[in-house]
Parts: C-alpha cells; structure tokens; sequence
C-alpha cells in the first residue's frame, strides 16, 4: 500500500486549547542588545538650580471635603489603593507629604461627633467658593485615620488652620492635630489662598497683603496664648494663589523676618 503525508489540518477550535506549539527565536545576544552606554554628566549645577531637595519633596494635596472617599472612610477602615500607593512611592523615597485642606480648611469646624457617626459631614446649602467646595464639620476620628495610615506606610501630614473667623481662631485642629499626629504633621497652613478671599467674597475689597499679615500675627498671639499647642513654630504660609497678589508683595511685608519663629515654611499655590 502507498503512503504519503499531507500538511496538518488548521485548528478551528477555542483559542484557550490551541495545540500549536510556538518555538522562541534565540535571544539576540549582547552584540544586539547593549548594556553599557556611556553619558557625560557635569558636576556643575545648572543655572536655576534649587538648593538640593530630599526624595519626598513632592507630595500630595487632597481636598479636606473628600478625604473620606480617598484615604478611608473612618479610622478603622482605610482604603487599600491608596495604601499601596503611599507604599509604592515611600520605597522609592523613604516617606510621603500629604497636604489634607484647600478651601473647605477655612471654614471646617471640628466637632465631638456628627449626628450620623461619619467623620465629617458638608453643608451643601452653603456653598460659596467658586470651586463649590462646601463648609464641613468633622470629628478626631478624621485625625486617628491619618494617624493610622501613618503607622502603616511613613505619611508626613500638612493641615490648615481655619481662617474665616479671625477674631476667634478655631484652633482645635491644632491641638489635637499634634496631640494624635505627634512628629507626622509637618505643618499647619495659615490661610488658603488668602489672595483670592475678596474674589471669593471673603474678605472686603480692601483687603491686602498688610491684611494677611495683620491675620497672620493675631494667629500667633492665639497660638502663644493655647497650652494645649506645644509645638508653636509649625505655620506654613503665605500660600498665595500668585493671582491678585505675587509672594513678592506679601514678603514687603515684612513677613518672612517678623514671623520666622512661627513658620515652618514659606508656600504658594501654583496650579499648571
């Protein structure tokens, strides 16, 4: 009897029981791929050159009013995406900033609790910033939260001190913001974007770099005056929008040399 071969049939089937074997090309070897390349690098700093920054000089800056849908819902329940985010990035630089604020720091009000056990709770019927950012009141559990993730994954905290009510600084956050963060918060804001509260309605029209600086001292004296703020030298400001105001006009001032005991760092917000 003749035999002969014919060319095998084409599988028709389900991909996932393929029988087809692929055969892997050879690895191309050193000659094709190279590993050593050689860059000439200057020992020379650019012109414009800051001074040098640590690993975690960038950071993170999250809306107070939405912490409970980004880190956690209360101390005990963290979010895990973000978690391992903080974890990721604190392998590459040994600790992440987060800034906890924006415009609801100026008018939250921190309370025992919240009628329906939340950490915070808005009042969307009063809306009045441009960003429709809304009043909040929030409770400590919102500070444990941070604690807690702090001891999971090496998070440093800014926070902001309300600065709608001038003549009765809300300084709470404050005293227990050191009390249960201890060396995790880096620094309390002292006003946010103090250059657009005339735009926002804020502030009178007069209102100017003097202004803030005249706000910023009455914040001192509150502060020297509380037993319960140990560490007093942890304000960050101006933290101006660079809009109606340049940093320039607030450092005329005289702020940087009048309040250099107090501050913790010099800050403005750019958004690019």
């Amino acid at each position: 009897t003749v035999t002969g071969t014919a060319a095998s049939a084409n599988y028709t089937g389900s991909a996932a029981y393929n029988p087809t074997v692929l055969n892997p090309p050879a690895p191309p070897g050193p000659a094709a791929l190279p590993t050593q390349f050689a860059i000439q690098l200057s020992g020379v700093a650019p012109p414009g050159a800051s001074i040098t920054q640590t690993g975690s000089f960038f950071g993170f800056s999250i809306e107070m009013s939405v912490v409970n849908q980004v880190l956690g819902k209360n101390a005990s329940f963290l979010q895990v995406p973000f978690l391992n985010l903080m974890a990721n990035i604190q392998q590459r630089t040994g600790r992440v900033v987060v800034r906890v604020g924006g415009n609801t720091q100026d008018t939250a009000v921190l309370v025992d609790s919240t009628p329906d056990g939340r950490i915070l709770e808005k009042d969307l019927s009063g809306v009045t910033n441009p960003t429709q950012t809304p009043p909040l009141i929030f409770t400590p559990e919102l500070l444990y939260m941070l604690r807690n993730i702090s001891s999971l994954v090496n998070v440093r905290w800014h926070l902001g001190i309300p600065f709608n009510d001038t003549a009765n600084f809300r300084l709470r956050i404050a005293e227990l913001g050191e009390q249960i963060l201890g060396d995790y918060l880096m620094g309390l804001q002292a006003g946010n974007e103090p250059d657009l509260y005339v735009d926002h309605g804020h502030r009178p029209p007069t209102y100017g770099p003097y202004d803030y600086f005249g706000e910023l001292g009455l914040l001192v004296q509150a502060l020297a005056g509380d037993a319960n703020v140990p560490n007093k030298n942890l304000l960050i400001g101006p933290n101006v929008n660079s809009g109606d105001w340049t940093p320039e006009m607030v450092w005329n001032t005289g702020f940087v040399d009048s309040y250099s005991q107090s501050l913790a760092y010099l800050a403005v917000e750019q958004y690019v």
